[in-house]
């Protein structure tokens, strides 16, 4: 096999999301519980940047209410949001538009000294005036690229 060699760097630089909004989708979703035990559920989304996507994961939890509720209130979800019951499988396929933020690198616990390397997280979804345009929202068999 030939191919062209990249160091760490260079492969984190082409995985990463630059900060700014990007239009979403909700690729998978599992309910699952919080280190400190609280429901949660754990989202895989696909992330439109430009010509391509990124896939990146997000919480949703009671503890951090306002991303909740922006959630649910710009994916269509309002009423579950007002009844107080969300489960993984009504976020399945939804789309709306977040705001990537860069998180920076932590220091590794293993003794090391190695930090961590930056890395994309959503800030929090927001309103798109108009909708999710439908021609940003690609199948994957329309963009080649493989979900997981």
């Amino acid at each position: 096999m030939n191919f062209k060699s990249r160091s760490e760097k260079e492969i984190q630089e082409m995985n990463s999301i630059p900060e700014g909004d990007y239009p979403f989708e909700v690729l998978n979703a599992v309910d699952g519980k919080s280190k400190g035990g609280n429901d949660m559920i754990t989202l895989t989304l696909r992330v439109f940047v430009g010509d391509s996507s990124r896939q990146l994961n997000d919480y949703l939890l009671e503890a951090m209410q306002g991303k909740l509720f922006y959630f649910c209130s710009y994916t269509g979800l309002s009423q579950k949001y007002a009844a107080g019951t969300l489960t993984a499988e009504d976020c399945l396929g939804k789309s709306g538009y977040l705001t990537v933020g860069i998180q920076k690198g932590k220091m590794k616990d293993d003794g090391s000294g190695d930090y961590w390397p930056d890395r994309a997280t959503v800030k929090n979804y927001i309103r798109n005036e108009g909708g999710v345009k439908k021609d940003v929202i690609k199948k994957p068999e329309e963009t080649g690229d493989v979900p997981y």
